[in-house]
């Protein structure tokens, strides 16, 4: 944003007068001073200052491969798991292009619009608007199967019953 075009809002008690008016666009880059006046006549200055804070957050939100209707799920904060039934056929994960959603502000390299190789562990190297930058891995993995036709399905967290709080007799 431009700092020299800023606006400033504020809550204030109706009986309370801002000196100089906070209505209108404001040049934020350089300390801005201004006078609150209590309508019972206290007067406080204060003196605003803004600077920019660049995001530090660099993380791959989702992941699929919508033509083969494939997800991965996020398993860590640097690996996602791409869920793939047993017995699929390799070959149709050569050369395909995924679709992520990343951080606010991050970007990705390579780029989301670049076919991959989904058959081996493919990695993504996301960087976030400070600069900061990780490696998100994409492995595969196979759901495991279950007895009594469950189905497919994959451990996604475990919780033991201490970590949940509860007690003996719950």
């Amino acid at each position: 944003p431009d700092l020299t075009q800023m606006e400033l809002r504020a809550n204030i008690p109706s009986s309370a007068v801002v000196t100089p008016a906070l209505a209108g666009i404001k040049d934020l880059s350089k300390p801005y001073p201004i006078t609150v006046k209590a309508g019972n006549g206290d007067v406080r200055e204060y003196i605003i200052q803004v600077r920019l804070v660049k995001s530090d957050k660099k993380e791959m939100m989702n992941f699929s491969i919508p033509s083969l209707g494939l997800k991965g799920i996020n398993s860590g904060s640097d690996t996602i798991k791409l869920i793939v039934p047993p017995g699929y056929d390799q070959s149709l994960l050569k050369n395909v292009t995924p679709a992520f959603s990343l951080s606010s502000w991050a970007s990705v390299n390579p780029d989301v619009d670049v076919a991959r190789d989904f058959s081996k562990d493919v990695i993504y190297t996301v960087t976030a608007q400070d600069g900061s930058a990780k490696d998100i891995t994409i492995v595969q993995t196979f759901p495991n199967i279950l007895d009594y036709g469950f189905g497919l399905t994959n451990l996604m967290w475990k919780k033991s019953a201490a970590e949940a709080s509860f007690t003996k007799g719950m």
